[in-house]
């Protein structure tokens, strides 16, 4: 019999198996990218979704592996800003596209669902131990 118990332990595991593979996937991009500098070229201003100020995304300026330079503007805002104009930052680029050289740069996705699965695995195999003891 399913029970919401058994239906959180499924969803953790589901949710461990992705956090698994996303961190394979960035294992293979280290490894096979080039580690270069990039230096930040603009700081791009954006309304806040609360609109009580503006956050920041940084314009990253590099060249590839194969030595043509790259200007992009990277995917996450922070304020206050993150980076400042002029600030190199290493990165690693792989067949045109790139990831800052930090743990949350590298491994985002993989800690976020991390932090969702954990709770749920700790509940449904909890809850499973007590019933089938």
């Amino acid at each position: 019999m399913f029970s919401i118990y058994n239906i959180l332990l499924l969803i953790s595991l589901i949710l461990g198996y992705i956090s698994y593979t996303f961190y394979l996937k960035t294992q293979n991009f280290v490894q096979e990218g080039t580690v270069t500098t990039a230096i930040v070229t603009d700081l791009i201003a954006s309304r806040n979704s609360d609109d009580d100020g503006y956050t920041y995304a940084p314009v990253f300026e590099y060249e590839d592996e194969n030595g043509e330079k790259i200007s992009h503007q990277h995917s996450i805002s922070s304020s206050p800003a993150s980076y400042s104009i002029n600030q190199k930052v290493p990165i690693i680029c792989l067949e045109g596209s790139y990831k800052v050289l930090s743990f949350w740069g590298l491994y985002r996705v993989t800690i976020i669902l991390l932090m969702i699965a954990s709770p749920l695995f700790v509940v449904g195999f909890g809850h499973a131990l007590y019933i089938y003891k």
